[in-house]
């Protein structure tokens, strides 16, 4: 079974250098959630990158421009290339903010969070994922 870790802090506003902020965007975008926010104001993410690596964070892409959430197979794909990002630069610890904000249908954030599995151990997840990710390793 793989180790797991997990954070207690929902919406952080400081990071030591060598953690990075993981939030839920839109494609086109950093987005308007509250993680997306927190990237913007304290962890250096551009408003117009809503996918992959600006300033002290990194962008998910969960939704479209219009809001709309994502098709499981595409957001699938965007943790994919995540999942390929921390393997290539292992000396960062990457911190994941909560998709509550996001994903609002409970059977579609479980998916999702079920994407991560297998994901290389500079990874922290939210601990309100603990039992979905345990029971799914």
């Amino acid at each position: 079974m793989a180790y797991y870790r997990y954070h207690h802090q929902s919406l952080p506003t400081q990071l030591c250098t060598q953690q990075i902020y993981v939030f839920n965007s839109q494609l086109t975008m950093a987005g308007d959630s509250a993680s997306a926010q927190t990237a913007l104001t304290f962890f250096g993410a551009l408003g117009r990158i809503g996918r992959g690596w600006s300033g002290q964070s990194f962008a998910l892409p969960m939704r479209d421009a219009q809001h709309r959430t994502l098709r499981l197979d595409q957001i699938d794909h965007y943790i994919h290339d995540f999942k390929i990002y921390t393997v290539h630069h292992p000396q960062f610890e990457y911190y994941i903010a909560d998709l509550n904000d996001s994903i609002q249908a409970i059977d579609i954030a479980h998916a999702v969070i079920r994407c991560f599995i297998g994901i290389s151990d500079n990874v922290c997840f939210p601990a309100t994922w603990q039992s979905i990710i345990e029971s799914n390793s």
